[in-house]
């Protein structure tokens, strides 16, 4: 399974940064939670401090000057609900709100205590501490008579809130904590996107510079403009482009090759053959001389063919190009395969426009290109079945041939102009190379070739558009890879 580079190396930013932002939200919400504590224990403390300065003895009693106004003096914020409560050693409350629930476990002679409990279902942070009620009676006169001084009493206070204000402070610094490097991890995460994005450019530019050649182009990929990091690629691909292109021409010279030594000697034997179907009168001689003469003709038109298509790839020398009259060259070949048409009782007709179309092109290659069409349409089509040949020029030059035979299978369309790819009916034969020298040569001429049904769905068209010359001369029209794209497609 393939992934892309990108995202790998987005995930790989994406993963430590997102650790660290964790680490550090985590830290400090637990320093947020140390900071609240110590400040608003410390506030709490004060607040028991000023309720046990309003604690007062009076006709042997112990009172708490403590009216609402004071007690919302001791409030340090609006968020909060402040309670407090005053108990005897023995546990009995003498002041303050009778609905805190007190804990005798959490006083400490010590020091004073913090703790968290639930009221009404909320938590409360409650401080508890002993505190002497000997050293607030000021309102009472000594006894003269008693020498003795006054033995202190000790109450136990508990003041609390609710913890709103805690978690509101917690929230707010960890907040400030986190959405920074929220903000920063997602900025990064785009930063990286596009700079992954800009770093593969080179790839890209690659791509498109390999994907928009004609299958014939093997000449190396420029070095010049690709990175450090990219030219190993660069480097590798040319040497591939090398060795195709050497194996290629191996092969291309071995067909022309073979052809040419085979053209001499088959010649030879096909003058034997016809002399000898001449010369012998036996019937049954003379059906094996037929024959023979008939294998004779099939080898040598592949022989024929073989070099046509060698002689049509790119990188052979071919024929100047020159300004030629499209409607004349088909004319001509449509004329020469009348005989062929007769033979096969095939109605072969011929419709062009009364002025000339011209195109820039070679005429030896158009005429073959032309020729092979044709005649593959003429061969396949039924007796009695009809052939239409057409020039015209709506938009740019064009040579369509129409037949209302059996047709090509739409699977089949893009395998015709495969070397050696034959669709045999009805004991029609063929070498298998007359489409794909008719795709060497369009591609030559950057043509482009498109195979559709006929008209109302029966038979075949080929259809070949040449690029139109412009009033310079030069031609107007389509790129190698869109002529390549029509014939695959």
């Amino acid at each position: 399974m393939t992934s892309s580079i990108r995202k790998q190396l987005l995930v790989w930013l994406l993963i430590p940064l997102s650790t660290i932002a964790a680490s550090s939200t985590f830290i400090a919400y637990n320093a947020a939670i140390l900071l609240a504590r110590e400040i608003y224990d410390k506030g709490l403390l004060n607040s028991a401090d000023s309720v046990i300065a309003r604690v007062r003895h009076k006709g042997g009693k112990v009172l708490v000057d403590l009216p609402p106004a004071a007690q919302s003096i001791l409030k340090h914020n609006y968020r909060d609900t402040f309670f407090y409560q005053i108990y005897t050693m023995e546990g009995k409350r003498i002041a303050g709100d009778g609905n805190l629930p007190f804990d005798p476990g959490a006083v400490d002679f010590n020091k004073p205590h913090y703790s968290t409990r639930i009221l009404n279902g909320k938590e409360v942070r409650v401080l508890t501490m002993l505190f002497p009620v000997a050293s607030h009676f000021a309102d009472e006169t000594p006894d003269d008579d008693d020498d003795d001084d006054p033995k202190p009493e000790y109450l136990i206070l508990e003041v609390a809130e609710t913890r709103n204000a805690r978690r509101e402070i917690v929230t707010h610094i960890v907040i400030s904590v986190l959405l920074p490097q929220l903000i920063l991890i997602i900025c990064g995460g785009i930063a990286v996107w596009f700079g992954i994005k800009q770093g593969l450019y080179p790839l890209q530019q690659l791509s498109r510079a390999l994907s928009s050649r004609s299958p014939t182009d093997l000449s190396p990929v420029s070095e010049s403009t690709a990175p450090t990091e990219v030219r190993p690629l660069v480097g590798a691909i040319n040497d591939l482009l090398k060795m195709l292109n050497d194996e290629i021409e191996r092969e291309r010279r071995f067909v022309a090759n073979a052809a040419h030594q085979l053209r001499t000697p088959l010649a030879g034997l096909k003058t034997y053959a016809d002399l000898a179907l001449k010369m012998n009168e036996d019937e049954s001689v003379r059906s094996v001389l037929a024959q023979l003469h008939t294998g004779i003709n099939r080898m040598s038109n592949l022989i024929v063919r073989l070099l046509t298509l060698a002689r049509s790839e790119p990188g052979v020398s071919q024929t100047a190009r020159q300004i030629t009259d499209l409607s004349e060259i088909v004319s001509s070949v449509t004329e020469d395969l009348v005989p062929l048409s007769i033979e096969k009782k095939v109605d072969l007709g011929f419709e062009s426009p009364h002025e000339s179309i011209f195109i820039d092109g070679d005429p030896v290659g158009l005429r073959e290109l032309v020729t092979n069409i044709i005649e593959n349409a003429v061969i396949y089509t039924q007796e009695g079945g009809k052939v239409t040949v057409r020039v015209s020029k709506l938009h740019s030059p064009t040579l369509s041939v129409e037949d209302n035979g059996p047709g090509i299978p739409e699977k089949e369309r893009d395998l015709v102009f495969e070397r050696f790819y034959r669709i045999l009916r009805d004991g029609a034969s063929g070498s298998g190379l007359g489409l794909a020298i008719v795709r060497e040569i369009a591609n030559s001429h950057n043509a482009k070739v498109e195979v559709k049904e006929g008209t109302d769905g029966v038979g075949t068209c080929f259809t070949v558009t040449f690029p139109e010359i412009s009033p310079n001369g030069k031609k107007v029209g389509f790129s190698n890879q869109e002529s390549r794209r029509q014939i695959e497609h």
